[in-house]
């Protein structure tokens, strides 16, 4: 097979997937949208993180900075926001190209399908939002069944059990959102609790309150600090400078000093609590009793933990079967974009087919005045597509016809006849290849072992549709 075809073969095997996942998301109410290829990159920069911002693909125009979009979930919700009426509530799928660089590889292959939903505007109340996330988790689900994925697993997490239980430190808020954005290292045996300890150091020298990677590490720093500290007043008594520093610089210096000595011993212990934390993941129910039973969140995350064993509830009513869904308290996506629910789908034991969740707080970041309650997921079209078997170039079982050249018009005869019965045939003159129909010598059409009469087309069709499903 020549490469040209083969592309031809992928390309119609990409189309049919496409078609399969919208006319399933249609099934849900949602609507074919569409976003612009060119946004002004501000929109994708302002929620971003070094996640987009590294893998955007921009230029200038008139002065103006323009970005090739990386997604569809941030403008599906510019678009609702510009709506003159935002009470209503959207039901969108989104399908085409996104682009997305990636500095560390030296691929050339920045474009990729992306397809998937978003809800947006589905009410603010604990009933509606668990409405919503079933929703949109139960049609991504069965979507990837109905595209012919045999075996779904479905992971969930939750941001806001995570962020409670790092809230319940008391830290100051830029140390959470440090410890939110390295949780995922402490499930990495290759990073571990050491790595996120030295990029801590890292990120108080960026802040000034460390002037060197030693001053972090210098284990006679606690025991010398009240030292340093009566010496200073002393100097600054006789109305001395040392080393030609002032007096309230030195002083600002050891203080900021003293509060990171005493604050990274409760770092260490935060992150050996988050350590076990992320290894409560398991099957839902023996997860779910595990973290029910975690102390430091028992009181502060208990409307949470009711709330994921509704979800589950509630995707039961859909048919997705609990036994497939299993509990991630470590389950990370972006902590910069979701707020709620998080979660993602594979197929079989480990690949990873599609993912989303709640994201209400993401309007904020790119304009609103206010929180706008919204959750999507998009597929992983390579994936996915991969995690497919047994599906024709059309996304329909197509099956081949052979007969010998003298029987051609009979073989002609017979499937016309199965493709008014809407059975997708194929011709093939010869019976060199395999072969799921053929041409007896009597005018029967032989499937299975069994021949099949002209008067008996609804039979065999029927037959071949039951192995079409």
């Amino acid at each position: 097979m020549t490469n040209s075809s083969t592309r031809d073969r992928n390309a119609q095997s990409v189309r049919s997937l496409s078609t399969r996942l919208r006319s399933h998301m249609a099934l849900y109410g949602y609507l074919p949208a569409d976003a612009p290829m060119l946004e002004r990159a501000e929109l994708f920069l302002s929620r971003a993180g070094d996640q987009i911002l590294h893998r955007l693909f921009t230029f200038e125009r008139y002065g103006i900075q323009l970005a090739l979009r990386p997604e569809f979930t941030t403008p599906a919700l510019h678009r609702y926001m510009q709506a003159a009426d935002q009470g209503h509530v959207a039901r969108w799928q989104f399908s085409g190209t996104i682009f997305e660089d990636d500095p560390a590889s030296n691929r050339i292959d920045y474009e990729r399908l992306s397809i998937g939903a978003e809800l947006i505007g589905l009410g603010t109340d604990a009933e509606a939002r668990l409405g919503a996330d079933a929703e949109i988790i139960a049609m991504a689900t069965h979507g990837a069944r109905a595209a012919g994925v045999d075996s779904v697993r479905v992971v969930i997490g939750d941001v806001q059990l995570t962020r409670k239980l790092i809230a319940s430190f008391e830290l100051d808020p830029r140390t959470q959102n440090f410890l939110l954005r390295h949780v995922y290292a402490l499930g990495d045996p290759a990073l571990g609790k050491n790595y996120v300890l030295d990029q801590y150091d890292a990120f108080l020298i960026a802040d000034g309150t460390l002037v060197n990677a030693s001053d972090a590490v210098n284990p006679a720093a606690n025991s010398q600090i009240q030292d340093i500290l009566n010496s200073l007043l002393d100097a600054t008594e006789r109305g001395m400078t040392m080393g030609g520093r002032s007096q309230e610089d030195i002083s600002r210096r050891l203080l900021r000093k003293y509060r990171y000595a005493a604050q990274r011993d409760q770092i260490v212990h935060v992150l050996d609590v988050l350590a076990e934390w992320i290894q409560m993941g398991g099957p839902y129910s023996q997860a779910l009793a595990a973290i029910r039973s975690f102390t430091p969140l028992i009181e502060r995350g208990s409307d949470q933990i009711k709330a994921m064993a509704a979800l589950v509830d509630t995707l039961e009513c859909y048919d997705v079967d609990a036994q497939a869904i299993e509990i991630q308290p470590g389950l990370i996506r972006d902590w910069d974009y979701y707020t709620g629910i998080v979660f993602e789908l594979y197929a079989g034991a480990a690949r990873h087919i599609a993912g989303g969740g709640r994201y209400d707080e993401l309007a904020r970041l790119i304009g609103s005045d206010r929180e706008i309650p919204a959750v999507g997921f998009v597929y992983y079209v390579d994936a996915l597509q991969r995690a497919i078997s047994g599906v024709g170039d059309e996304g329909v079982r197509v099956f081949t016809l052979c007969s010998a050249q003298i029987n051609t018009a009979e073989a002609v005869r017979w499937a016309q006849t199965l493709r008014e019965r809407e059975v997708a045939v194929r011709l093939l003159p010869s019976a060199a290849v395999a072969c799921d129909l053929t041409l007896t010598p009597g005018g029967a059409l032989r499937y299975d072992g069994t021949d099949y009469a002209p008067e008996q087309a609804d039979m065999l069709a029927a037959a071949l549709k039951r192995v079409s499903q």
